[in-house]
């Protein structure tokens, strides 16, 4: 499918399945552009063969590059040299799964690479949440805590966590942001955490939790 940027008509190659229903911000590499994209901005258009590209644009830019003399030297080695590139590329993006299997620290450097932001906390669970509230010299604490849990096959950075306080009328009462105890989880680890509010509410509450791009 083919993605294409609305300020600089800069086209993408992107898997389909990379866009939920409801879309995802996106930004452009070229341009530093952000966009909401959805599902209907993609194109069914095929991708010209980067190798072909590169050598029609070669043959452009150079002449006859099967003349004889230097600039066709030249360009038969800007032309093998770019051709390694491009399937280095190619063998880089098409192995990341066992990739990142054999070594979980280049779940980062795919995360880097891709156009399309990636969802506070994808893949990630929460487990074992659950609130206590008590009295502290006539003041109401409230004690959320619960374990932040990574059962992919590769590392994963944590976000930090939103945390929002509902009555049973379903209005929210307070809202706060904490942060995790640790940059990252390697594959099947799991991290408890542990927030404080004081001068809760003291109606009956519920605690909704999400992940958030730390602050």
């Amino acid at each position: 499918m083919i993605l294409t940027c609305p300020s600089c008509a800069t086209r993408y190659q992107i898997d389909g399945g990379q866009l939920s229903d409801s879309g995802a911000k996106v930004r452009c590499h070229l341009c530093s552009h952000q966009w909401h994209a959805q599902q209907a901005d993609l194109e069914e258009e095929p991708v010209a063969d980067p190798v072909e590209s590169l050598r029609s644009k070669l043959k452009e830019t150079s002449g006859d590059a099967d003349s004889p003399g230097t600039n066709g030297r030249v360009s038969t080695i800007l032309l093998a040299a770019l051709l390694v590139v491009v399937s280095i590329a190619m063998i880089l993006w098409l192995g990341r799964d066992s990739l990142v299997r054999q070594f979980p620290g280049m779940a980062t450097f795919y995360d880097s690479l891709s156009f399309v932001d990636s969802v506070p906390g994808e893949g990630l669970l929460l487990t074992g949440v659950r609130s206590v509230s008590r009295l502290d010299e006539g003041t109401r604490t409230l004690i959320v805590e619960g374990t932040v849990e990574n059962p992919t096959n590769s590392e994963k950075m944590l976000p930090a966590l939103q945390i929002r306080l509902i009555d049973q009328a379903g209005e929210e009462l307070e809202r706060w942001v904490t942060p995790l105890p640790r940059p990252s989880l390697l594959a099947g680890e799991k991290v408890f955490f542990s927030s404080t509010l004081r001068d809760a509410p003291s109606v009956q509450t519920e605690a909704a939790i999400r992940f958030i791009e730390p602050e």
